[in-house]
């Protein structure tokens, strides 16, 4: 696969925005709006490109490829209107985590055939992301700080599981791994 780095560079936006609201619990949800807009429209175009210029080499390039289109509606819904409400976001948000736990642990799965050493810590982190897309659709009231460091978490376990993947793709193409 020639282009792994874009799979590490989705991980790492996602990871930095995540640790970025954990650490600002206090801005307003409709400001990140625009933020967490603009990571998932690079990361889900980046995760289009991969998958569509790598298709010949990745035999789950259709995974990345409905990542990447999940991410790209994603990043539009959100900067198409950046003043989406404090209940909305929180909705978003919650059923973008559990359609991305979803794909990446049925992909885990899939590397487990392939014979990945470590194909467990992305069912991990599929079903973690999972749990927390339901807590933030479960919330019983909205509170700011609660609900940011839900979606925090979301955005750090993605960007998590992106690194690792990409990182273990990168080994395959080198032959260091062997899948």
């Amino acid at each position: 696969m020639k282009n792994w780095w874009a799979i590490v560079f989705t991980g790492l936006i996602y990871s930095v925005l995540g640790l970025f609201f954990l650490t600002t619990p206090d801005n307003a949800l409709v400001t990140i709006a625009v933020y967490i807009g603009l990571a998932a429209l690079v990361s889900g175009l980046s995760l289009v490109y991969t998958a569509l210029g790598d298709k010949a080499s990745i035999v789950s390039w259709g995974f990345f490829l409905l990542m990447g289109i999940l991410d790209t509606v994603l990043g539009l819904i959100l900067l198409i209107d950046p003043s989406i409400t404090v209940e909305a976001i929180p909705i978003v948000i919650g059923f973008w985590a559990i359609a991305r736990g979803g794909i990446n642990s049925v992909k885990a799965l899939y590397f487990k055939d392939f014979g990945f050493n470590h194909w467990w810590a992305g069912l991990i982190g599929g079903l973690l992301l999972g749990i927390l897309g339901y807590l933030i659709l479960r919330r019983t009231a909205v509170e700011q700080i609660y609900i940011s460091a839900l979606i925090s978490g979301a955005f750090i376990t993605v960007g998590a599981y992106g690194i690792f993947v990409g990182l273990n793709v990168r080994k395959v193409k080198k032959g260091i791994l062997t899948p």
